[in-house]
């Protein structure tokens, strides 16, 4: 987890989620993604057993955040793509609470992605 990196994905991922509820929806709302979203996405990529067992869902979301801005920085990432693919599972005809679990699930595959593409960079 890196502070630099989290502030740098807040935006990220704050602009990608707004983009992808244009994308969905045609409207234009500038939204914020609530955290515990970003914290539920990271438990469920798999991601969540290479921190440290003390974490809250506000460092969860934290650590999705870092690892979303790094992503973008190096890369990794196009927010035109990321806000694509988060569009595609969000449902235009639902209200944010009963549309949860497809942008939860939209920002878990984001994180497996980045992950991926990092990885693959790596190598």
């Amino acid at each position: 987890m890196n502070k630099q990196f989290a502030r740098i994905g807040d935006g990220v991922v704050n602009l990608v989620y707004s983009l992808a509820l244009f994308t969905a929806t045609g409207e234009v709302k500038g939204t914020k993604l609530p955290g515990y979203v970003l914290a539920a996405a990271l438990k469920a990529s798999g991601l969540r057993s290479r921190l440290s067992s003390r974490q809250d869902r506000y460092r969860l979301s934290d650590a999705a955040e870092a690892l979303l801005g790094y992503a973008w920085l190096s890369g990794a990432i196009k927010i035109k793509d990321a806000a694509n693919s988060v569009a595609s599972l969000i449902n235009p005809k639902l209200s944010f609470k009963d549309n949860v679990e497809n942008i939860v699930s939209a920002f878990t595959l984001l994180i497996k992605k980045a992950i991926d593409a990092l990885e693959e960079k790596k190598n």
